[in-house]
């Protein structure tokens, strides 16, 4: 025979268990809101990219891309394309989005053009980084180095959903550059 403990019927005892998850989420992703510079919380408005502090997003880009891109998103002549002024115009065109996102988690390689000049070098995928990284140093790049006055005017904020999403279904090296074939030729959008 099974003895009850003494306190709260056992129905209630078992909703309280069933619902702890529950309260947990809500708890974290009350404290997550309430950070300054964290992303929404789903559901919530996307912030305009231009007013976002970049700051965690500046410290992983200065770890893990400063080095082939510099400290001023100005890359390697011939081998690294520039930042700076560069990912305004990919955010501008149809599917540069993805395509940004894409390159950090797959990484990119071969012969592209950026603003005018030819680029042949390798960039590794960054997709050991975390969904939060990856959008933080997505966020930086795109508002750093006066890129921020260049974006459109309707340019949001990139969130970890956004990159676990891209993560779920990646794109392949051949995809990528299709996709850049695409938005260097922005008279065909």
């Amino acid at each position: 025979m099974r003895r009850r403990r003494p306190g709260a019927p056992a129905g209630a005892r078992r909703r309280a268990r069933l619902l702890a998850p529950a309260v947990a989420l809500a708890a974290l992703a009350a404290a997550v809101a309430a950070a300054p510079g964290a992303a929404p919380v789903p559901g919530t408005p996307l912030r305009p990219l231009a007013g976002l502090d970049t700051t965690s997003g500046r410290a992983v880009y200065e770890a893990n891309c400063a080095g082939c891109h510099g400290f001023t998103g100005e890359g390697l002549r011939g081998a690294v394309p520039p930042l700076a002024g560069n990912v305004p115009v990919l955010l501008a065109r149809e599917g540069g989005r993805e395509y940004l996102v894409g390159v950090l988690l797959t990484g990119l390689s071969g012969e592209i053009e950026v603003l005018g000049e030819r680029y042949d070098g390798v960039m590794p995928s960054w997709a050991h980084l975390g969904e939060a990284q990856v959008a933080d140093v997505l966020n930086h790049v795109a508002t750093a180095w006066g890129n921020a006055a260049l974006l459109p005017p309707d340019a949001v904020e990139f969130t970890d959903l956004e990159v676990g999403m891209a993560r779920a279904f990646p794109a392949d090296q051949a995809a990528l550059a299709r996709m850049r074939r695409t938005l260097a030729r922005p008279s065909e959008q």
